[in-house]
Formats: structure tokens, C-alpha cells, sequence
């Protein structure tokens, strides 16, 4: 029974990012056609990471824009035409497979009267959605 043992000589800590750092992240999940998962691959940086970031980074511009809670309303939302209107051809998605892709993608979104949104993902990190909170209601 000769086999090998690998010994852990330390723990890996959390990574410590600058703001620097943050922005520049941020500054590339903005440009049009990327995305958080390749951005995220490319950099060693879980995606929940950057949806922490984005998520506060919109909680500070509401905040810095003084928004307030008398301005929270529900806004109507429609939809607009028909695919019969000349949408061209739709495709049936599977319902098994819309369900799945909805629990994976899991988002929820907050429309400010100020036109700043407020996205966050499922798996976002609690210690995130406390600070974002905090920066929310100090700004209400």
C-alpha cells in the first residue's frame, strides 16, 4: 500500500483587490459583447465576486444621486407586439429546460426612479448584499 500523500502546508487566503483593481474589472464586464463569466475566467475571479461589485458600485451612484424611498413606485411593464407582428419565426423553448435555465440564472432586478438598476445574482455573497443594503438604506 504505497501511496502518495500530499501535504498542505498553508491555507489559501482571500484575495485582497485594490479599487484600482475593482474598476478596472468593472470598467471591462461594461464593454459591449463581454460578459461576467468570461471576464471573470480570464481574471481568476469568482462571478459572484463581480456581481458583489457591480451591485454596490450602482448602490453608491444611487446613493451619491439622492434618491429616495418616496420616489420607489411599481412601473408598468408590457410587452410590445406579437410574434405573429412580423417578428419572425419563434422558437419553442422546452418548459423543463426554462425552469432550469431560470434557477440557474437566478437574477433580480431593481429599477430606480433615477434610471439606475439594481441587479443582483443568487449566489451573490452575503457580506456583499449586507454592505449593499447598507449603502441602500443610507441612501433612502
Amino acid at each position: 500500500m504505497g501511496g502518495e500523500v500530499e501535504v498542505i502546508s498553508r491555507v489559501e487566503r482571500r484575495r485582497r483587490w485594490s479599487e484600482a483593481e475593482k474598476a478596472a474589472l468593472l470598467a471591462e464586464t461594461d464593454q459591449p459583447g463581454a460578459t461576467v463569466a468570461s471576464v471573470s475566467r480570464r481574471h481568476g475571479v469568482a462571478e459572484s465576486v463581480l456581481y458583489g461589485w457591480r451591485a454596490i458600485r450602482r448602490a453608491v451612484a444611487v446613493a451619491a444621486a439622492g434618491g429616495s424611498a418616496e420616489d420607489l413606485r411599481f412601473i408598468p411593464l408590457a410587452t410590445i407586439g406579437s410574434p405573429s407582428e412580423g417578428a419572425g419565426p419563434t422558437r419553442t423553448v422546452d418548459p423543463a429546460k426554462r425552469r432550469r435555465r431560470a434557477a440557474r440564472d437566478g437574477e433580480a432586478e431593481i429599477a430606480l426612479p433615477n434610471g439606475t438598476r439594481l441587479k443582483g445574482r443568487e449566489g451573490i455573497e452575503p457580506e456583499a448584499l449586507q454592505r449593499l443594503l447598507t449603502v441602500v438604506k443610507g441612501a433612502l
